[in-house]
């Protein structure tokens, strides 16, 4: 189980054959050195592999994730708009139901700030998937690596800009309101979590269509 699994994380950014001999390589010295030797290496060795698939082109990375930030805007401006046109016969049916007080007012305020907030995370989810498979598919052989460089530019991106905003336009009571978003925590990590889903869904349909 150890070894499939390690096989399978190391093959994220080796190809088969190269995390299959380096697994076999430690484990012949694990009992020497213990489990955790063994994930340390794992993790060196991904984490290498990244750094230096980064150091290779890094401003063709970063100009890959700028770019990224703009598709990813986007598709979500057009899953939004599209998930809009479908409410409309939703709303129309609500409407006919208040006025005819099969639903009350409060009832429908509470189901359209659910619907809402349900739509807004499934389209953020659904775009940061997509983005990490465009990401991955444009670094062949450095999927992790893009998608890695992807997450570092987009916050900084948006924290710059949000800076400049609050500087020239904001106040300090505006500034607090942006700054201090800790519920958007859940949401923020299950959107890394698509990103790099994405990635590790293009880096395995390329190891499929690679001939052995």
């Amino acid at each position: 189980m150890k070894t499939r699994a390690a096989e399978w994380i190391l093959s994220q950014v080796l190809p088969t054959e190269n995390a299959r001999a380096a697994i076999g390589d430690w484990l012949e010295d694990t009992p020497k050195h213990g489990d955790f030797w063994f994930w340390c290496c794992v993790i060196r060795t991904i984490v290498a592999r990244i750094a230096s698939g980064f150091y290779e082109n890094p401003f063709g990375l970063v100009g890959l994730a700028l770019r990224a930030i703009v598709f990813n805007l986007l598709i979500f401006c057009r899953c939004f708009f599209l998930n809009l046109i479908a409410a409309v016969p939703l709303l129309i049916l609500a409407g006919f139901l208040i006025h005819f007080r099969v639903l009350s007012s409060p009832q429908f305020d509470y189901a359209l700030h659910l619907g809402g907030r349900l739509l807004s995370d499934a389209c953020l989810l659904t775009c940061a998937y997509k983005t990490g498979k465009w990401v991955a598919s444009r670094t062949p052989g450095h999927e992790l690596t893009g998608c890695a460089t992807f997450l570092v530019v987009e916050p900084l991106f948006f924290g710059l800009l949000a800076a400049a905003v609050m500087h020239f336009w904001g106040t300090p009571a505006y500034a607090d309101q942006v700054l201090i978003r800790a519920d958007q925590f859940p949401v923020g990590l299950a959107e890394n979590v698509a990103i790099l889903a994405g990635a590790l869904k293009t880096r395995s349909g390329s190891q499929r269509c690679t001939p052995c």
